[in-house]
C-alpha cells in the first residue's frame, strides 16, 4: 500500500505559511484542506492493481511506478505530487473516496485495509476512523461500526462525538446525539453499545473510577460504564471528591435541595 500524502503535505505548507499570516488567522482560510489522500495497491511484481481517491488511471500509475522497487519506502515527486509514504492510517485502515470532483462535491467514501481490500463500501457521505471503530454518515444521519465492521446502531443520529476516555488511557468514548440529546455511548474496552434515554449530558472525567456522571431534566445521576444506574437522577449537583472523606474506594459529593451529602462507592 502506498499513500500520496496530500493532507500531510498541506499541513506542512500551512504550518510554514502560518508563520507570516496575521495573528489570529490561518493560511487554511485561503488554502482549504485537500479532500483525500490517494492510495495505490501493488502486487508482488510492483504492478499497481488497485487505486482509490485518485484521478489517475491504472495505466498512468504503472508508468509512474515502473522503475520503483517494492522495497523503496519513500518517493520524491514521482507523479507530480508532494511526496509518498507507506500508508499507516489509524488502526490499519484508511478512508477512501470515489466520484464527484477533486473538490468535495459529489464524493462518496468507504474504508480499505492496508492490503487495499475494500471493507466498507464506498457509499457514505463521510467516514471518520477512530480508535474504536468507524463513524459513517449517509442521508445526513450518522451511525457507527466497531473495529470488526459490525454495526453498533442504525443510521439515525445527528452526530457522534468522540473523546479520550481518561488521561493516559488508550481508549475513547463515543457519544450518540439526536436533537442535542444523548441517546447512547460506546466504549471499545467495554464492548457494548449502551442505549440511554435522552440524557442532557454525560461526563467521563472520572471514568477511570468506573463511573460516568450523567444529567437528565436538569438533575444529576451516576451510572457505571456498562450503563447500570448507581445513583438516581435526583441531585442538583454531583462531583467526585477525595475518597478519604468517605472511607471508601470512591467518594461522591452530592447536593439536593441545598443539602450536601457524601456517598461512598466501591
Amino acid at each position: 500500500m502506498i499513500e500520496v500524502d496530500h493532507v500531510g503535505a498541506w499541513r506542512e505548507v500551512i504550518d510554514q505559511m502560518d508563520q507570516i499570516y496575521p495573528r489570529g488567522l490561518s493560511a487554511s482560510v485561503d488554502h482549504p484542506k485537500p479532500v483525500s489522500n490517494e492510495y495505490f495497491v501493488r502486487d508482488t511484481t510492483g504492478k499497481v492493481i488497485k487505486a482509490y481517491s485518485t484521478r489517475r488511471s491504472l495505466e498512468e500509475l504503472n508508468v509512474a511506478f515502473a522503475q520503483t522497487p517494492l522495497s523503496i519506502q519513500t518517493y520524491d515527486d514521482t507523479v507530480g505530487v508532494s511526496f509518498f509514504r507507506v500508508c499507516n492510517e489509524r488502526g490499519g485502515f484508511a478512508s477512501v473516496s470515489f466520484g464527484g470532483s477533486w473538490e468535495k462535491e459529489g464524493l462518496s467514501y468507504g474504508v480499505i485495509n492496508m492490503e487495499g481490500e475494500l471493507i466498507i463500501p464506498i457509499e457514505y457521505e463521510l467516514v471518520y476512523i477512530t480508535k474504536s471503530g468507524f463513524h459513517l454518515k449517509k442521508e445526513n444521519k450518522w451511525a457507527m461500526m466497531d473495529a470488526q465492521q459490525q454495526w453498533l446502531c442504525p443510521l439515525s443520529f445527528d452526530r457522534i462525538n468522540v473523546y479520550p476516555l481518561r488521561d493516559g488511557a488508550d481508549d475513547e468514548i463515543n457519544y450518540f446525539l439526536l436533537n442535542s440529546k444523548y441517546y447512547g455511548f460506546y466504549i471499545a474496552s467495554i464492548g457494548n453499545y449502551i442505549e440511554v434515554d435522552a440524557y442532557d449530558r454525560i461526563t467521563a472525567d472520572h471514568s477511570d473510577k468506573g463511573y460516568l456522571i450523567v444529567h437528565k431534566s436538569q438533575k444529576a445521576g451516576l451510572i457505571k460504564l456498562n450503563g447500570e444506574e448507581v445513583l438516581p437522577f435526583i441531585y442538583d449537583q454531583m462531583k467526585f471528591v477525595n475518597n478519604e472523606k468517605c472511607n471508601s474506594p470512591h467518594c461522591v459529593q452530592v447536593m439536593k435541595d441545598q443539602v450536601v451529602e457524601l456517598i461512598g462507592l466501591q
